[in-house]
């Protein structure tokens, strides 16, 4: 279920809970079923997400393998190495991110059912954190995929601009190289502030 659609099913809830007990119990029994159901299946998702990224990432360490022994014996140019090294980063990163995913999501299915149970408030906490919890995990996992690219991206222009010194390359590849490197820059500046954000927002609050 898309955010938007749990937001309005949320307010919607919140309506019927001022309305009085009978009211909001009628919107609880309604409710829960669905939204269990559809964040179950987004779970199913997710699951299935983390066996592909898996057998993509083993693919691609396979392929690394055999091209790093190529680059060691001098056998295969530079930037195909670099291309496949990227490759292979971004497809391990992306398996990580891939079970954080899960986790963030098995989370959430944990709250929905003990609020819908009637559970004591306490356990609804503790699922709530480790949602939160691997939420922050996911999005720091951002800062590592930021920090790939913009590295290759600054190898790429490093090639182009020597490409351009040469006459092979025009001044067009090197403005859409630079585009590249600044580009990752602002995502990379991105993650970190909702990483830190995010944080900041999990940490207890100080003592007063």
């Amino acid at each position: 279920m898309p955010p938007s659609a749990r937001r309005a099913i949320l307010v919607l809830a919140i309506v019927c809970a001022s309305a009085g007990p009978l009211a909001a119990q009628t919107v609880e029994h309604a409710l829960c079923p669905m939204l269990i159901h559809d964040e179950s299946i987004e779970l199913e998702d997710a699951a299935l997400a983390v066996t592909l990224a898996r057998a993509d990432f083993s693919a691609h360490e396979k392929i690394y393998k055999l091209i790093a022994g190529l680059w060691d014996a001098d056998a295969v140019e530079r930037m195909v190495y670099l291309k496949t090294k990227y490759d292979h980063d971004s497809y391990k990163l992306a398996l990580e991110r891939a079970d954080l995913a899960v986790e963030e999501q098995q989370a959430l299915v944990d709250q929905y059912e003990l609020v819908c149970a009637g559970k004591q408030r306490r356990e609804v906490e503790r699922a709530r954190l480790r949602y939160r919890t691997a939420h922050c995990a996911e999005q720091a996992k951002a800062i590592e995929v930021a920090e790939v690219d913009l590295e290759y991206n600054r190898q790429l222009l490093d090639s182009v601009l020597n490409l351009f010194a040469g006459e092979v390359a025009t001044k067009t590849d090197v403005i859409l190289a630079e585009l590249k490197v600044e580009l990752e820059q602002q995502r990379l500046a991105d993650a970190k502030r909702r990483t830190d954000l995010c944080r900041r927002e999990l940490a207890p609050p100080a003592e007063q």
